[in-house]
């Protein structure tokens, strides 16, 4: 009896500390919603830099758009592409001379075929992407190489894989998300395949027939993606503002985990895996001006 009143005593002094603990003090900050949330997507955008695939779902809305765009350099002297020896179907393929495509720069140091994509899920996309959200995206194997080299497409839109060349071709998609593509492309014919998922690097893409034929296919289910064009230059329009919008930057030849592609950019926390994190204003251009890539991190495959 005795040690039920003195458990029941022991029940009541901690009830009463507990609700002593709960009651705001005097002077303790107004509980802020806005604070909360905030810290609550900063949480999200450190946890997922060290994680797989894309980032978790993003649950707050865009409070407008903007745009972002930079350049991509190559940090050192330009290496100039080495030419490919044409081993089959001499006739057709030796038409033209084909270079080594894994890094091209520019003669004022542009690196082409850098990957760019937001690893957030489920953003918002602008309207202005609805009209080519099923547009059909093209692969051609031309000149006994595959144009573009590295093609960037959407899940909701259908991959047509041509040939435009007069000999077979065998295109080989080692999708890791999607059914995997392998298929011979008999001469002025196309092929479609379907997407459902997005990937989480670029996929490689091979001739079987042609050794030295390769490329690679970017999967997102979002539009938030680019690939450097030739001078090295990238722009992304209409991008989600006042979200964390966390990027992935990828190529073939970086020596970095996975592709990531290195770069000495501490205003931007780049991470070496690849990874940054912007938030735009709304009607914001972001301009990343030239996004310097050690030529140490990039060697020719």
């Amino acid at each position: 009896m005795l040690f039920n009143k003195f458990s029941g005593l022991l029940l009541l002094v901690a009830v009463a500390a507990l609700g002593g603990c709960m009651r705001p003090m005097p002077n303790d900050p107004a509980p802020s919603a806005q604070a909360a949330d905030k810290i609550r997507l900063t949480l999200v955008s450190n946890s997922s830099a060290s994680s797989g695939g894309q980032t978790e779902t993003q649950a707050a809305k865009a409070t407008g758009w903007g745009t972002i765009k930079g350049r991509f350099v190559y940090d050192g002297t330009p290496p100039t592409p080495g030419n490919i020896s044409i081993t089959k179907d001499q006739d057709v393929c030796g038409k033209h001379p084909l270079s080594n495509e894994s890094l091209l720069v520019s003669k004022d140091g542009g690196l082409a075929n850098v990957v760019l994509f937001a690893r957030n899920k489920n953003l918002e996309a602008h309207p202005d992407y609805a009209a080519s959200a099923d547009k059909p995206v093209l692969l051609d194997n031309s000149e006994c190489h595959f144009v573009p080299h590295v093609l960037a497409v959407r899940t909701t839109q259908p991959l047509q894989i041509k040939n435009s060349d007069s000999v077979g071709h065998n295109t080989n998609i080692a999708f890791a998300t999607n059914a995997p593509f392998n298929g011979i492309i008999s001469s002025g014919t196309t092929a479609e395949q379907k997407l459902t998922s997005a990937e989480p690097s670029p996929a490689t893409v091979v001739c079987n027939i042609h050794p030295w034929m390769k490329g690679y296919v970017v999967v997102q289910s979002n539009p938030y993606m680019a690939v450097s064009s030739k001078d090295g230059t990238f722009e992304i329009k209409n991008a989600p503002a006042g979200i964390p919008l966390e990027f992935q930057a990828w190529h073939e030849s970086s020596s970095g985990p996975s592709g990531a592609v290195q770069a000495d950019r501490s205003d931007l926390k780049w991470q070496p895996n690849g990874r940054f994190t912007v938030m735009l204003e709304p009607d914001q251009v972001l301009d990343l001006k030239d996004i310097k890539v050690p030529a140490a991190s990039l060697a020719t495959k």
